[in-house]
């Protein structure tokens, strides 16, 4: 990073990087409605060994008005949570969704989309849990959060 003027610029050689590998650096944010790739190098946790090895690898993460920091960040903690099979909860979200996505002859991916009043983040994990049941692709709700239950602003914790 190069400062001028008492800003943080980002170096040319480094935006061209990113470039080629398609993703964003993770200081730089991305302007709300744009999405860019963010890197996921780095992104899985795991428990146990051999036959009873479980964990989650994020594979795909995207990122509009936020930071790729930020986006790794929480990227890294769904993934702790959905292994330690524990209930999603998100800072001053505004929207969640989660999906399991299968298909005949490829890896069922977990597919997980926060939007946040400034932006949003969309990842996608594979992996599973030892403790969650077959049958459950991932953590059940067990307290809905009501839409209207937000305080005013939008900010608060939604947690499912």
């Amino acid at each position: 990073m190069i400062r001028a003027r008492g800003r943080t610029v980002l170096s040319g050689a480094l935006l061209a990087a990113c470039a080629l590998l398609g993703t964003q650096p993770a200081a730089a944010t991305a302007r709300r409605g744009v999405e860019v790739a963010c890197a996921t190098r780095g992104l899985a946790v795991s428990s146990g060994s051999g036959s009873r090895a479980s964990g989650y690898r994020v594979v795909g993460l995207h990122v509009a008005g936020l930071t790729c920091q930020t986006a790794r960040g929480v990227a890294r903690q769904v993934a702790e949570d959905l292994l330690r099979n524990r209930s999603l909860s998100f800072s001053d979200a505004s929207g969640f969704s989660i999906n399991q996505v299968t298909c005949s002859g490829c890896t069922p991916k977990t597919e997980v989309a926060i939007s946040y009043p400034r932006g949003s983040i969309e990842m996608s994990l594979t992996g599973s849990a030892l403790t969650v049941p077959s049958t459950t692709p991932f953590p059940v709700p067990q307290f809905p959060v009501p839409p209207n239950s937000a305080p005013p602003g939008g900010s608060g914790v939604l947690t499912v």
